[in-house]
């Protein structure tokens, strides 16, 4: 079945009604300019001709510079089309390469599971299928990104999974591409026999060995399936609107997710809008896209996969006020210079066109005074009108297209900002996950009931191989049911073990959690934990895996200071080669700053004593976006209020209200 057709023209092609009105209106001035100046010649005697012979020389100066204005309209449209279009792309594939790098590590440390070791080795210790069922569960309603679990026996065969799936089959080309793996971990997005009910599956793959020794027995391999139309659907339904769609494409251009209905899962696409902002046609309408390929995080690319942003036509070209809805540009900030350069440039040569327009008719006048020639007086009128109307035009569309620049850097400082509170809620909702996951670790909840200094040794192995692996914590501690702590995973604080918890951490808002479910986190503050640094400190409850007493708690120490300024840094435009940089920051509703691009305000100041900033009322997920005047330049300013994602702040019962700001300056 045909799904749909499309072709594809450069951009170059599209004249947009507004830059083609103003070309039209100039060439019908300047038509007009020569007619009056003919018809001055033909009945003006020949002393004046002179004047006239000036007038056509102003005019083919005014030519040119229509030329050049109109060409710099084109141009000033189609960068910021191209800052539409490509920044919303990137915003997107970049974030989906975050979520799923977190993946990455998910996969290889679950495979260490001791229960999944004791199921694939299928010895007497082995849990039974309800207990592993039960286990993964949990698992799966921490990390909700995942929709099924399954574990492979070594040649691939299905021995197990959470979410049954009756006629899977071994997958014969997934273990061929395990077998040439060199990773730790292998990552596939196709059509596979092990899910047959999913058009394409999202799978996530890493063996079961029998201890963490390198080139030890492998017992099997874990298979986590990540729920990627629904991830996408969330993102799209983040970023786009009633205007601009997404699509999700393969490196051969073959559509993996999209928000626009044309263009269904599987369809081919091919390769436009690569490289520049292109027209396609879909189903009888015209689209402009822009296709960009996401950014590495922390040498993670995922699969080549690139997105493309699309806006139809008749919108691209519809006049009025860019909004907040606009995205995000990617680089261009040299560009967007150069225009705004060409555009003074052509408002100066205009003013000078037009003076020497009005000096050719004031000496006319006293030509025409002098030599008592009154039939000059209507055709300079003529002229001197025109030049003015030209001069309106040139002064219009300048004015025009500035103010449609900066409603561009608006919408590029609200999504910068919308980025920077998106992922850095992202972030942690995996460190929400990660502390009540591993609060249920087998091992630690099995010598939290030993107890004894030996138990304790065991511990701090198991804290400090999670800590090896996730390396955004400087520190793990594991502490009773009075606050003693048993174990840490830095050696640094060894010195900690036999102490008491900290202040920061509640221990009975800890030992109160209600279920495996729950978390606690402390406020933002500086805390012993951390050096006397500020951050957050995650704490789920330790229970018996037998009766489901309380034996304590974990609690996490996230490294905030250089993970938060990574969020806020990796989200601004690169520092321009001269005049004021772009600046960001995370802050709370009351000003108190929690993360910040600008070393001279320090973490935990509030903000508003260095800028007339007002964050009251801000609701979650409230985009917003003002003018800024700081140190005598002039900044244009997006904010976003947290909005949590998935259940995180959102169902949870956490409330955590931050802010991000992005302030940028104008050229």
């Amino acid at each position: 079945m045909l799904l749909s057709s499309f072709d594809t023209s450069r951009l170059s092609d599209e004249v947009p009604p507004q830059v083609r009105a103003c070309g039209e209106r100039l060439q019908h001035l300047d038509s007009w300019l020569a007619t009056v100046t003919l018809i001055g010649k033909v009945t003006s005697p020949t002393g004046a001709v002179s004047l006239y012979d000036s007038v056509n020389t102003t005019r083919e100066r005014f030519r040119a510079l229509r030329e050049k204005l109109v060409s710099a309209l084109v141009e000033a449209h189609a960068g910021e089309l191209e800052m539409k279009l490509g920044s919303l792309a990137q915003v997107a594939v970049d974030i989906l390469i975050r979520n799923l790098f977190e993946r990455t590590a998910d996969v290889g440390f679950l495979a260490t599971d001791p229960m999944l070791r004791a199921f694939l080795a299928d010895g007497e210790s082995a849990p039974s299928e309800a207990n592993l069922a039960e286990r993964l569960e949990e698992y799966v309603a921490k990390y909700s990104v995942y929709d099924n679990v399954l574990l492979l026996s070594s040649q691939g065969e299905v021995r197990w999974a959470l979410q049954a799936c009756p006629e899977a089959q071994r997958d014969a080309a997934l273990m061929a591409d395990l077998a040439r793996s060199r990773a730790d971990y292998l990552e596939v997005c196709r059509p596979s026999p092990l899910l047959p009910a999913l058009p394409e599956a999202h799978l996530f793959l890493a063996p079961v060995l029998a201890d963490d020794q390198p080139g030890s027995r492998c017992f099997g391999l874990l298979c986590l399936s990540f729920n990627l139309q629904d991830e996408m659907a969330r993102l799209f339904d983040q970023l786009c609107d009633a205007q601009q769609h997404l699509v999700l494409l393969t490196p051969d251009g073959h559509v993996v997710a999209s928000s626009l209905a044309a263009l269904p899962a599987g369809m081919s696409l091919g390769d436009p809008g690569r490289g520049r902002v292109e027209a396609i046609t879909l189903q009888g309408r015209r689209y402009l896209c822009r296709a960009v390929e996401g950014h590495p995080y922390q040498g993670y690319a995922g699969l080549g996969w690139r997105c493309m942003a699309l806006l139809e036509q008749r919108d691209a070209f519809a006049r009025g006020d860019a909004g907040v809805t606009t995205l995000m540009a990617t680089g261009g900030e040299a560009t967007a210079d150069h225009r705004q350069g060409a555009l003074a440039e052509i408002c100066d040569e205009a003013a000078d066109v037009a003076q020497r327009l009005s000096l050719t008719v004031l000496n006319g006048r006293i030509t025409s005074a002098q030599c008592r020639l009154t039939e000059l007086t209507p055709v300079l009128q003529q002229v001197r009108e025109i030049g003015y109307q030209t001069r309106q035009v040139f002064d219009e569309s300048i004015a025009s297209l500035q103010n449609a620049m900066t409603q561009v850097t608006l919408a590029d400082a609200a999504m910068r900002s919308f980025s920077m509170i998106d992922i850095m809620d992202r972030n942690l909702y995996e460190r929400a996950n990660d502390v009540r996951w591993w609060a249920l670790d087998n091992r630690i909840r099995h010598w939290m009931q030993v107890g004894g200094a030996e138990a304790g040794r065991h511990m701090t192995r198991v804290l400090e191989y999670i800590n090896r692996l996730y390396t955004v914590y400087t520190n793990l501690l594991v502490f009773d049911t009075e606050g003693v702590i048993r174990a840490v995973s830095s050696p640094e604080s060894s010195a900690l073990v036999g102490t008491r918890l900290p202040e920061a951490l509640s221990l009975q808002a800890c030992l109160a959690l209600g279920s495996s479910q729950a978390y606690a986190v402390s406020a933002f503050a500086p805390t012993p934990l951390y050096d006397g640094q500020a951050t957050y400190l995650y704490m789920a409850r330790v229970t018996s895996a037998e009766d489901g007493r309380v034996l304590g708690g974990m609690a996490t120490v996230f490294d905030a200071a250089p993970e938060l300024s990574k969020i806020v840094t990796d989200n601004l435009p690169s520092p321009a080669s001269a005049g004021a940089a772009a600046f960001g920051l995370l802050v709370q509703p009351d000003t108190t700053i929690l993360a910040t691009s600008e070393a001279c305000w320090p973490v935990g100041e509030r903000l508003d004593a260095y800028l007339p900033v007002s964050l009251v009322g801000m609701a979650p997920g409230q985009r917003r976006t003002q003018w800024l005047e700081h140190g005598g330049r002039s900044y244009l300013m997006g904010l976003t209020a947290s909005a949590g994602y998935r259940e995180y702040k959102v169902t949870d019962g956490y409330c955590n209200d931050v802010i991000a700001l992005a302030c940028l300056p104008l050229a």
